[in-house]
């Protein structure tokens, strides 16, 4: 793979060359918020590896905008196949705003989705949104859109409350509440080391059940001529579970599998599913 022109797009898009060309008063150039830029990058050329972070100061912003809702600050990590390659190719991350709506903050390209890649995609966020937030010299041109909403975001009192704190001074990090993630090893491994086991890491449990039941795991356990059916039938029950709205009835209805299982007389099925309750 030539890694020449990925390269060359990298030092083209790099943001702090982009905002010190948007700063100069004698280059009528004024940065986009919707163009992309690139917030972090590195290359292996002996191990064919790119790493390649790249957003909008738009999408970047996003997380911004969750900081100044008030709300507790959601971000999603997911991965993206054969979208660069074959197999893995990208990750992208995002702010879940009310309702479950996922809005991008960046897309990366990474060797895999490990929690080394999570942790450089996330310190590429902070480190670029530091940076949006401190250096570009913010005109009074009406029609540039950059401006405007660089000015109107830091202009909400939870954002320059957060401003205030060593956390931002320093560029340490930024204040996540809840991360979400259908990656059950490296994501909790990333959001417990990057914020101190101050945040909350939840499942996606919609993504779980349906690799599993693509992979027929529960048919593993199931045994008699009807495992095939029974398969169908408890992965049904599974999704409408984790699919109600109301939290406190999830632990009751998965309990009712549990008992269903035991009086189809699965026994192994019933001690796997237990687990994942």
């Amino acid at each position: 793979m030539d890694l020449s022109a990925v390269w060359s797009f990298g030092q083209a898009k790099w943001l702090k060359t982009k905002v010190q060309k948007h700063n100069d008063p004698e280059d009528p150039y004024h940065l986009n918020p919707n163009e992309v830029v690139v917030i972090g990058k590195s290359f292996d050329v002996a191990k064919q590896r790119v790493h390649l972070n790249m957003a909008t100061p738009f999408s970047l912003f996003n997380y911004i905008r969750a900081l100044a809702s008030g709300w507790s600050i959601t971000i999603a990590g997911d991965g993206l196949y054969c979208v660069c390659k074959a197999d893995f190719g990208m990750t992208i991350l995002s702010a879940v705003a009310l309702g479950g709506h996922h809005h991008a903050i960046c897309y990366a390209i990474v060797p895999g989705e490990t929690s080394e890649a999570w942790h450089s995609v996330w310190q590429g966020v902070v480190k670029a949104l530091h940076y949006l937030m401190t250096k570009p010299i913010l005109c009074e041109d009406a029609a540039c859109k950059f401006c405007v909403m660089v000015r109107g975001c830091l202009q909400q009192p939870d954002v320059q409350a957060f401003m205030r704190l060593e956390d931002f001074k320093s560029k340490s990090n930024f204040p996540v509440n809840v991360a979400v993630s259908d990656q059950i090893k490296s994501w909790p491994k990333f959001v417990s080391e990057a914020f101190d086991g101050q945040t909350k890491t939840i499942s996606c449990h919609v993504h779980h059940v349906g690799i599993g039941h693509t992979r027929n795991i529960a048919k593993r356990y199931m045994v008699g001529a009807n495992a095939a059916a029974l398969q169908e039938q408890f992965y049904a029950l599974w999704a409408r579970s984790v699919a109600t709205p109301y939290p406190e009835l999830k632990p009751l209805v998965q309990k009712k599998i549990f008992q269903w299982l035991r009086s189809v007389k699965q026994p192994k099925a019933a001690q796997w599913f237990q687990v994942r309750m």
